[in-house]
């Protein structure tokens, strides 16, 4: 998040051609790496005590790694380590647990925990999407051969989407559908770099 908003403001100060343009460039520049860590700080309150000790230290193995990966990766299929280290977190985890974990200072756990929400085909799917709604922290992910970046927002929506249509078909309701739609929508812009 903090890249995204810095390249735009250092892109609108570059056009500063006089003396003090530098030093306000840096001040601005400042103040806004400033803000934007305390409110990544504030957004989510993590609390430890709703997680195992099995599941932190998993979680903190992932948070580690800080890259988002599929089960093989690349054209020889080669086994994931992160994605081996999801199976153990699905493994020893709750829900309770892995929605604790969608508050996780990193967002490649809360990546994990939401994908995990939805293995576990979780009611609470549409909540955790809402609570993220601002998440715009950027992750790594390698998915097979394919390397992208996904504000963590926007990586769970598409995921709560391919799974309405696959495994939550059942479970999810045409409103909840709705949400997830809408949810995809602006998703899709800020993927995309639209306003939106």
């Amino acid at each position: 998040m903090a890249k995204h908003y810095t390249n735009i403001v250092l892109s609108h100060l570059k056009s500063i051609n006089y003396p003090m343009g530098r030093i306000i460039q840096i001040i601005c520049l400042f103040i806004l790496l400033n803000g934007l860590s305390g409110s990544a700080q504030n957004m989510f309150q993590f609390d430890s005590s709703k997680v195992s000790y099995k599941s932190l230290k998993i979680a903190n193995k992932i948070a580690k790694g800080n890259i988002l990966e599929s089960n093989t990766m690349y054209a020889n299929a080669i086994p994931s380590h992160q994605y081996r280290l999801y199976e153990l977190l699905l493994e020893y985890s709750s829900e309770k647990e892995l929605i604790a974990l969608t508050s996780f200072p990193n967002g490649v756990v809360r990546c994990y925990a939401f994908m995990g929400l939805l293995e576990f085909k979780s009611e609470s799917i549409l909540n955790v999407i809402n609570k993220h709604t601002n998440d715009f922290e950027v992750i790594d992910t390698q998915m097979g051969c394919f390397s992208l970046q996904y504000a963590v927002y926007v990586f769970m929506v598409f995921e709560a989407k391919k799974h309405a249509k696959n495994r939550l078909r059942n479970k999810i309701s045409w409103r909840d559908k709705k949400r997830i739609k809408r949810h995809d929508k602006i998703a899709t812009k800020i993927f995309f770099g639209r306003n939106v």
